[in-house]
């Protein structure tokens, strides 16, 4: 399935991030795809995996478009019909901490 969405996040580590995250997503699972706008105000291309369990979900994969040219990405949380709700690991050279965040679907195409 193809998505338009629209994300917005806290990072919890010092810093000045970009907190609103327009994309697209495209999932077949256990494969994700997705380019958006990311929290150093950049495009980014993300590859991964999805993994489910009920409501409960998790990705794992690699990103473009950080302070290096590729780095390992995570975020895990719970979906609704039009909402993901997650946590991801927030971190840069110098610190490390927990991010949150929710994502809404605008609208999607083909699938469920």
């Amino acid at each position: 399935m193809l998505e338009i969405v629209l994300a917005f996040s806290m990072h919890g580590i010092p810093g000045d991030f970009n907190e609103v995250h327009p994309g697209l997503r495209y999932e077949n699972t256990p494969y994700m795809a997705s380019v958006y706008h990311n929290s150093d105000g950049k495009v980014s291309a993300v590859v991964g995996l999805v993994g489910r369990s009920g409501p409960w979900f998790g990705e794992i994969g690699l990103a473009t478009g950080y302070e290096y040219p590729i780095v390992p990405m995570g975020r895990a949380g719970i979906e609704t019909d039009n909402m993901r709700f997650f946590v991801f690991p927030a971190v840069t050279k110098t610190d490390v901490g927990i991010g949150v965040g929710v994502e809404f679907r605008i609208t999607a195409f083909g699938g469920n």
